[in-house]
């Protein structure tokens, strides 16, 4: 089974399935033998494999919308069986994972009381893990940066859910989630629990709802959201109800099952059933910083001490140096022989130790000795494969620049270490087998350094979501921390309206109706009129018409369109400062490095032929805010300038392509990606004709 952790430190509810179990019909059963797998929520990164602790199997890991590492945190240093109501869980609870309400970011920001509101709000109450999204805008591109921060223009949308996870924040009993995974039939089912010290206030947005004997709380339905059959609550909107000292909550159909299937007098009625075996392997551990359990595991994740230091682009190479060779199916191969698993974690920024250590309950004694055999010849292949390849696994780790990993970059020669003396013990049916070593004092030292490192952006994000709890924006120069000025400028812009975009290209056409308009203006004033979504007239008389899509991709500070609109020369309106576009940034990533012309394309017959044989093997270069073009087909360089970037559906690509139109030194050029396909085209000196655009390859050599 894989049910690797959600988002943002436990994230937003999980994907939806079939309508909850009444209250009082028969629970399903589970099926004999393996489990069936719970699918992994939208994850916090590009890391192509289990990112974290996946039990069970290996999962594919893709960030989406405020992603998360999988990491489970605790630091607590209690009894799991102190913290996990295992005893009231429903019969078919498969995995149990527990945590800090963030363990996403960098050390020390997940003692944070606003980290904490922050993966509370997304988890319990349907907000947006804000501090976490701002910790994740770093590693991506600029567009993915920006997508999830887009509530800031609108705090009060973000103000309700925000101060639901404060009600909870401050309520709470610690600072540990606790989240369970059970199957609904063969449908997954995902919740969250918290302990609490004290009355949970309601949550403001939220409706009471009794799911069955127990008090809830949901939220109503919004557009796009079915409601539950039986109340106010949508199926996907943020639900929760309390027992005790102990608040549920997830989605409305996840929350609705798991009460319908919660024993609230607590007790086993099947010492056999999932529940009932993750209970009692609760008890037998020790306490630990992190872990997970999981009941009949489809297979064990060796890899998983491998993948944790891994950056998120070189997974696939970190696990080629790490890994033994050879031994890819030893996971699967003792897991058909226990019948629970659990991972402890020691966390490198605890600043004391850093590894993992597995312990797997066997089906007997002998199968345990048999699982301790096992694991022994697997730690010393790995000892040797490790030993081997040390010099080049560092390299990889220190190659990392995700902010989330900087704690094993600083303990690399510990965690390293730790590979090369994996242990393993049997006692009874339990095997434990643990990969794990104190710091060396250097390492120490980097980990005090890192966690004063993050400091500031621990403050920053922490005055973020204070302005939202008072349904502020924040300030462009604190989210500008984060993005950028740029982006942060982009972000808190309103959109342009189309009245907005045709009083500025209005104007531009109007400048050049004046008898003096310089003729070397026409093109920038032509530009002028096309980013804002205009079309040039074809006289004074015509009305400019505004394309309402490319208008309002636009954003549009006030104090920027009455410089526009007032300015006396088209040069001075290319002065006025307008937010510039995520997808300009990621365009601008995207091109850089070498480009080679293997083809014509648009434009007439005549005009392909004539540059066909001349274009082929022309350059494009691209270095930083610099470009050069080389060849037959065109010559121009200098610095690269974008007029503007927009996606659109192009007839002549037969799809959807980005386009740019950018100024390479005092040159115009467009360029357009559709796809992974580059095309790129410039105008002709002497006519002023657009030439045929040339297909350009990347070079990734330079044979």
């Amino acid at each position: 089974m894989t049910m690797p952790s959600p988002p943002g430190g436990f994230g937003p509810p999980g994907p939806q399935h079939a309508p909850p179990t009444a209250a009082g019909t028969q629970l399903p059963s589970v099926p004999q033998g393996v489990a069936p797998a719970i699918p992994a929520p939208p994850t916090r990164g590009p890391k192509s494999r289990a990112a974290g602790i996946a039990l069970g199997g290996i999962v594919t890991f893709v960030i989406a919308g405020g992603a998360a590492t999988g990491i489970l945190l605790c630091t607590s240093g209690k009894k799991f069986d102190t913290k996990v109501p295992l005893e009231k869980a429903p019969p078919v609870t498969v995995a149990v994972m527990g945590g800090p309400a963030h363990g996403d970011l960098a050390p020390s920001d997940s003692v944070t009381k606003e980290a904490t509101i922050s993966a509370l709000a997304a988890r319990f109450c349907g907000g947006v893990d804000i501090v976490g999204e701002l910790f994740a805008a770093r590693y991506r591109d600029a567009a993915s940066a920006v997508a999830p921060l887009a509530g800031l223009r609108d705090p009060l949308s973000m103000t309700d859910p925000l101060k639901c996870g404060k009600a909870l924040s401050e309520a709470m009993e610690g600072r540990s989630i606790i989240q369970l995974g059970a199957f609904d039939g063969r449908d997954p089912r995902r919740v969250a629990a918290v302990r609490h010290k004290g009355t949970v206030q309601p949550f403001v947005g939220f409706v009471d709802k009794s799911f069955g004997s127990l008090l809830g709380r949901c939220v109503p339905p919004k557009a796009g959201d079915k409601p539950l059959p039986d109340g106010p609550c949508g199926e996907k909107s943020a639900a929760g109800f309390i027992d005790g000292n102990v608040y549920y909550g997830g989605s409305g159909a996840d929350v609705a099952f798991f009460a319908a299937a919660y024993r609230a007098s607590g007790g086993s009625r099947d010492s056999s059933e999932p529940a009932s075996t993750l209970a009692d392997l609760a008890k037998r551990l020790d306490p630990a910083d992190s872990w997970e359990l999981r009941y009949r595991p489809e297979s064990i994740d060796l890899a998983l001490p491998c993948v944790a230091a891994a950056p998120s682009d070189a997974v696939l190479e970190m696990l080629k140096l790490c890994l033994p060779p050879g031994h890819e199916n030893d996971g699967t191969l003792l897991a058909a022989d226990v019948k629970a698993t659990a991972v402890l974690r020691q966390r490198p920024d605890s600043g004391k130790s850093v590894g993992f250590e597995y312990v797997l309950w066997a089906k007997d004694s002998e199968v345990a000795r048999s699982a301790e055999t096992k694991l022994n010849t697997y730690a010393e292949v790995w000892r040797k494969t490790v030993e081997q390849n040390e010099s080049a696994i560092l390299k990889v780790v220190a190659s990392g620049k995700d902010p989330r990993d900087a704690g094993f970059r600083a303990v690399a020669r510990s965690w390293v270490d730790a590979l090369k003396r994996a242990t393993v013990k049997a006692s009874g049916d339990m095997v434990y087998f643990s990969v794990s070593r104190d710091l060396f004092e250097d390492d120490k030292a980097q980990m005090k350094t890192l966690q004063l490192a993050t400091s500031e952006d621990v403050q920053k994000a922490g005055m973020v979501l204070d302005s939202l709890l008072l349904a502020k924006s924040p300030s462009p120069e604190v989210l500008g921390h984060f993005l950028g000025a740029d982006l942060a400028s982009w972000v808190l812009a309103p959109n342009a309206t189309v009245a907005d975009c045709k009083q500025i290209a209005k104007h531009a056409s109007d400048l050049s109706n004046a008898p003096d308009f310089p003729t070397d203006q026409f093109l920038p004033m032509t530009e002028m009129v096309e980013m804002w979504g205009g079309t040039v007239p074809e006289n004074e008389r015509e009305e400019i018409k505004i394309d309402e899509k490319a208008c309002v991709e636009r954003r549009l500070l006030e104090a920027s369109k009455t410089c526009l609109v007032s300015a006396k020369s088209i040069a001075d309106m290319n002065k006025c400062p307008i937010p510039v576009s995520p997808e300009t940034a990621t365009f601008r990533t995207r091109i850089q490095g070498k480009w080679r012309a293997q083809a014509m394309t648009g434009g007439n017959v005549w005009d392909r032929q004539k540059f066909s044989d001349q274009a082929r093997g022309s350059t494009l270069v691209v270095e930083g805010p610099n470009a050069e073009l080389t060849g037959g087909y065109d010559e121009m360089r200098g610095e690269l300038g974008f007029i503007f970037v927009r996606t659109t559906v192009s007839a002549e690509f037969g799809g959807e392509a980005t386009l740019a139109r950018i100024k390479i030194g005092s040159r115009r050029a467009e360029m357009t990606f559709v796809g992974d396909k580059l095309y790129f085209g410039t105008w002709d000196v002497q006519s002023g004709k657009k030439k045929p655009a040339i297909y350009l390859e990347r070079v990734t050599s330079d044979k």
